[in-house]
């Protein structure tokens, strides 16, 4: 076994390196390979991009609210071809949907571009440029900007995620979680540079960080930070420095004791309240962000950086931003800082052109101004609506807050949040550094603003937030480039940004920029009002500075609860809970009271659930709940164990998004090359329920529970929707389960039994049966139902006890437990060879999977190719396996055929079958391909055996006989061409599906009292899922899945383009309905008797079209005669008892 796995990994290395495809870069780091991509720059010139590149572990489970962990070296080549997820945030995007929750936890990623240079020989290093996002530590992510506009320069651009929200700026303000997780991933990231970027031909000696917003804020925070001392030389701040009001979080323990209250969890101990919150799902304590901002987005930053002066562990930052200038331990290096004309338009721009929110805004000035402007916890409370008041007098006079005064309104909001302060911070850091500080006013308005974008208006509202920056790294949201003028402004900026990071001086066209000098009472500043306006101004009173510092702010100072005696600690516990009280009365006052008419709600013993309305095929309103968590996200240590229980909430989650896809290697052909989607944190399910208008003693709905297929490898809940099926009083049930690597990786032991997939659908069918009554359904009435994997998993679930009266009927489509895919062989074998991909030990169980939990799941679901050596086959490397090993509950604890054979089985009815092309799964993948199928004639002795998945259940030295047997039985002499490729449908689809299902059909019949009825459906419409698979309109046959597609509706294929296909479908759909009701399946009132296992042929209804449905027979179905004469050793599952002499 060691030998075979050190063949593997040679192999696998050799692969890497002597078929490398010469079109693509590649870079040898001191943690392994990086395989990037070429792109091409604004100019036409190219440059490598590698994207994705994981930079420290990801922070789930117990890393959760942690600081960053190193990355450990890989084995190998890592894909860095694709960005990574977005940080899971709470989005102010405009175009993102209302729901806002978007992201994944698994973040920590970055990117690197690199220009190509002509020349060879030794080349000098190339500066680095290293950009930190904005979006008030909140919101954004590094892949929003791109480095076309830059790679015309030589200069290399590094771009990052952090984690943010909660996850990245909690403070429990103890040793507990300190805080400022977001503020060390940059750390760590840039760290990572520093010691990796090298090797992509840049300097390390020459960082230059730069960020807008936030981002200009984290660059000012690492000059004040030790832990990022001398891993940078420069620095520019657009928009935000850590003097800015809102970039320093006030009250964090106040605020993570409400969102441990949201989340129904311990708020008294911090240790408890941190334990338990790390078993929250994340999206949903994301979503409550929402909880924390009163006024729409506002305050924009409920949770930010922080001094931490708690614990053994390094801080960030162990002094207020003032604390650290005025004790001159701020790092002595360039800075460049500045602002925008009409900062303001972030946030302002947001509901600018909305009179009711203006006027929502003005209508409660009093109580919302403190929150908007941020002084909610800076100002003594009995002074909030004297100052408020102040403030607006001061800007608006006697105006009211409306479209006539938006000018003032934005005026207002660019002093408080972004001007003043930003003065004061390069003031305070030109005082105390001998290296020079830089201050530039923009105030060039281009063809396009972000305000445009954050507005939904094309109006001229000035020069926004952020409109500096897009000329330099291009977003989708502007173009820049659409006047000439524009382009001019774009190359002083982009000229301006490279030669500071060259050279460590700032310049703007010719104009010589003078650093500042503190001393003078006005604020020397370079001015840039065009391509053709740039010049040195001053301002006395920049920002209304005067004015702004004449109210006494209690900011730069973070509040802390040292020093305060015994009696004053008692009552400032009793406020902070009768504060707490409030708050959580308030959100329910919220939820219940000003419920809104237009969203149904359910209430269930977890908690409330607030859904939406659809609209069904032929217009019948049903309520819609997505992504509801049925059980603990299953990261970090809780990654390869079995689901545990989602634990109840307090108050309403909003159940109207879908959850992200499970973590998948995806075979969806419409998907990037890359092939690696979804997230960890994904065990949530859909369901959807029809109105009823009749009001009264509604008798409770059947329930049909859909489990998706995709060979236990991908696929997801998502893709499947309703609105079919909303026409009738059934409810259906969605779900997703983890899949691949992750969800049926098994060790063979107790460490890593097995089968977490299946038991992650077992959880959701338990969640089924005890709250699907909330929703109008009958637990006692759920039917499974289930596509391929999904029909497989179906009838797991009758071998399964643990599954055992969790529902009363199934309909496996095209899949079985018997199926020979279905059943996992060599799992430990698999296991090593995957965690000597990630570098991970393999002699013990225990150590590897310990490796395994701390590797990024994007790199280990990555490596799924490297089990299927054509295409996407063996196409379940991973799936289910017997479990023998343990305390722990098994799924099932024999084989299938086992299980069924000692009549374990749950009797209860079952409906399978199959249809007439099944093989075009996976055979249309490559159908149309020439060259494909070239290549599996002409390796058909060493590929066949791994296509056919009999690469472990026939002995070796058998392999070329029974393929070449095989082949003959199916081609005769032809060979695998495009004029036999319905042989090569027939032969897969009889070998994958069509003689097992018999088989499996067949016994179930013979042990159990309850009917098996057996489908064999022939109808081909006008659209075919291998027409998505193939990318073709040939009419190759009907396909696996095609007599699905018109019960749940997909992306992919339309059934409905034909009255035939219209017919079609009401049949089906009356099947199904029929079935979840009254457990008896019938398709257009033709009888159909059940199967009886003592007759030799398969008696089965066929379904050849609307109109030609009867009852058939076939005495060699799927030429079983052929298959059953070959001696595969399957449906028993093959373990390692191996004696030690074999050893």
């Amino acid at each position: 076994m060691l030998l075979k796995l050190l063949i593997a990994v040679l192999c696998f290395g050799f692969a890497v390196h002597t078929n490398a495809n010469v079109s693509a870069p590649r870079v040898k780091t001191p943690l392994g390979g990086l395989k990037g991509y070429y792109k091409v720059s604004q100019n036409g010139r190219k440059y490598e991009a590698y994207e994705g590149i994981p930079y420290a572990l990801p922070p789930i489970g117990k890393l959760r609210f942690k600081p960053p962990r190193p990355i450990p070296a890989w084995i190998g080549e890592l894909s860095a071809t694709k960005f990574s997820s977005a940080c899971i945030q709470y989005d102010h995007i405009p175009e993102h949907p209302p729901e806002k929750v978007v992201g994944a936890e698994d973040c920590l990623y970055l990117n690197v571009y690199v220009p190509v240079r002509e020349r060879k020989g030794n080349k000098l290093p190339l500066p680095v440029l290293f950009w930190i996002h904005g979006g008030a530590f909140q919101f954004g992510s590094g892949m929003f900007y791109s480095a076309k506009y830059l790679m015309d320069s030589d200069v290399i651009l590094v771009t990052i995620n952090y984690r943010l929200g909660p996850m990245g700026f909690l403070s429990t303000e103890d040793e507990v979680v300190p805080g400022n997780m977001g503020l060390k991933d940059q750390s760590m990231a840039l760290r990572w540079v520093s010691q990796n970027i090298e090797w992509f031909g840049g300097d390390p000696n020459k960082v230059t960080l730069v960020g807008l917003s936030a981002g200009g804020a984290s660059v000012h925070y690492h000059y004040l930070s030790q832990m990022s001392a001398g891993l940078f030389q420069g620095g520019i701040s657009f928009s935000g420095t850590a003097f800015d009001c809102w970039t320093q979080a006030e009250n964090s323990k106040e605020k993570a004791q409400k969102l441990s209250a949201l989340m129904g969890c311990p708020t008294t101990s911090s240790r408890d309240m941190i334990r338990c919150l790390r078993h929250r799902p994340a999206r949903v304590m994301v979503q409550a962000t929402s909880e924390f901002m009163p006024f729409l987005y506002n305050p924009f930053t409920p949770y930010g950086p922080v001094v931490e002066k708690f614990g053994d562990e390094a801080s960030f930052i162990d002094r207020t931003p003032v604390e650290i200038i005025n004790s001159g331990d701020v790092q002595d290096i360039p800075w460049v800082t500045g602002v925008t004309s009409e900062e303001g338009l972030y946030p302002v721009a947001e509901f600018i052109s909305d009179d009711e929110s203006l006027k929502q805004l003005n209508d409660n000035w009093d109580i919302l101004g403190p929150n908007f402007l941020d002084f909610n916890y800076t100002i003594p409370k009995e002074k909030h609506v004297e100052i408020a008041r102040l403030i607006k007098e001061h800007y608006f006079g006697t105006k009211s807050i409306d479209q006539q005064s938006v000018k003032e309104l934005i005026q207002m909001t660019s002093d408080r949040f972004f001007v003043v302060d930003g003065e004061k911070a390069a003031r305070m850091q030109a005082k105390v550094n001998q290296n020079p500080v830089w201050f530039h006013y923009f105030n060039y308005r281009g063809e396009q603003s972000l305000s445009d974008v954050f507005s939904g208006t094309t109006v001229n509202y000035g020069v926004s937030h952020g409109d500096d920056s897009f000329y330099v790294v291009d977003t989708k949201w502007l173009n820049p480039t659409t006047t000439q003028k524009d382009r001019n402004m774009q190359k002083h900026l982009i000229d301006f940004w490279v030669l500071f990071a060259t050279e460590g001086i700032p310049k703007v066209g010719n104009v010589e920029w003078l650093k500042l000098d503190p001393s003078k009472q006005e604020l020397h500043y370079l001015h840039i009002a065009g391509p053709d306006k740039i010049n040195m101004d001053s301002n006395a009173n920049l920002g209304e500075k005067e004015f702004w510092n004449s109210i006494n702010f209690n900011e730069n100072v973070l509040n802390h609860t040292a020093g305060i005696n015994k009696d004053e600690l008692c009552y400032t516990r009793t406020i902070m809970l009768l504060k707490l009280l409030v708050i959580v009365l308030f959100v329910f006052v919220c939820i219940y009271a000003n419920t809104a008419e237009t969203a149904p709600r359910v209430r269930i013993p977890l908690g409330g659930l607030k859904g939406y309305y659809k609209i069904s095929q032929n217009g019948r309103k049903y309520e819609a709940y997505e992504g509801i968590p049925y059980a603990l996200p299953p990261v970090g240590k809780l990654r390869f164990k079995p689901p545990r229980a989602i634990p109840a909430w307090i108050g309403e989650l909003s159940a109207t998004k879908l959850s992200a896809v499970c973590i998948q290697y995806d075979q969806v052909p419409e998907h990037p090359p890359e092939k690696v989607v979804g997230a960890e944190d994904c065990l949530y399910l859909n369901v959807y329920v029809p109105v009823r208008e009749k009001e009264g003693n509604k008798i409770p709905m059947p329930v049909i529970f859909w489990i998706h297929g995709g060979a236990f490898q991908c696929g997801s809940g998502i893709l499947y929707g309703p609105k079919y099926l909303m026409d009738h009083d059934v409810i259906l049930v969605t779900i997703n389960y983890r899949l691949g690597p992750m969800g049926f990786l098994s060790t063979e032991d107790e460490i890593v039994p097995g089968n977490m997939g299946l038991k992650d659908q077992n959880m959701a069918l338990r969640w089924v049966s005890q709250n699907i009554e909330w929703f109008g359904g009958d637990p006692k009435k759920v039917t499974l139902v289930g596509l391929s994997a999904g029909g497989a998993s179906v009838h797991y679930h009758y071998l399964s006890q643990m599954s055992a009266g969790l529902f009363q009927n199934g309909i496996s489509f095209s899949g079985t437990a018997f199926d020979c895919w279905t059943q996992a062989e060599n799992s430990l074998e698999k296991a090593k060879k995957l965690g000597a991909l990630m570098g991970c030990p393999t002699i013990s169980s225990r150590d590897m999977i310990r490796c395994l939990r701390y590797r990024p799941a994007r790199a280990i679901v990555q490596t799924t190719s490297e089990f299927m050596p054509f295409f996407f086959n063996p196409f379940t490397p991973f799936g289910p396996v017997a479990e023998k090993f343990g305390d722990e509950t098994p799924f099932i604890d024999r084989t299938p055929i086992e299980i069924i054979n000692n009549g374990n089985i749950q009797d209860i009815p079952w409906v399978t079958g199959v249809t007439s092309e099944e093989g075009l799964y996976p055979v249309a993948e490559f159908i149309a391909d020439d060259q494909n199928l070239k290549q599996l004639n002409d390796n058909w002795d060493i590929l066949g055996p791994d296509y056919l998945d009999f690469n472990y259940t026939i002995p070796r030295e058998k392999h070329i006989e029974i393929i070449r047997l095989v082949k003959k039985h199916y081609f005769g002499t032809k060979p695998i061409d495009r004029q036999s490729t319905k042989e090569l449908i027939q032969m897969s689809g009889d070998r994958f599906f069509v003689v097992d299902s018999e088989k499996a059909a067949r016994m179930q019949a013979k042990v159990n009292k309850n009917p098996v009825w057996y489908h064999y459906f022939t109808y081909r419409g006008a659209q075919s899922l291998s027409n998505a698979y193939s990318g073709t309109t040939v009419n190759y046959g009907v396909s696996h899945g095609d007599d699905v597609v018109y019960v749940l509706n997909t992306s992919w294929v339309d059934p409905l383009t034909t009255q035939k296909d219209r017919d079609m479908q009401k049949h089906l759909i009356d099947f199904w309905v029929l079935f979840a009701t009254e457990g008896i399946p019938k398709i257009a009132n033709v009888e159909w008797p059940r199967l009886d296992p003592s007759k030799k042929e398969l008696h089965y209804l066929h379904i050849a079209g609307p109109d030609k449905i009867n009852m058939n027979s076939n005495p060699n179905f799927g030429e079983k005669e052929f298959w059953n004469s070959i001696d595969f050793k399957e449906n028993i599952l093959k373990h390692s008892r191996i004696n030690k002499d074999e050893l």
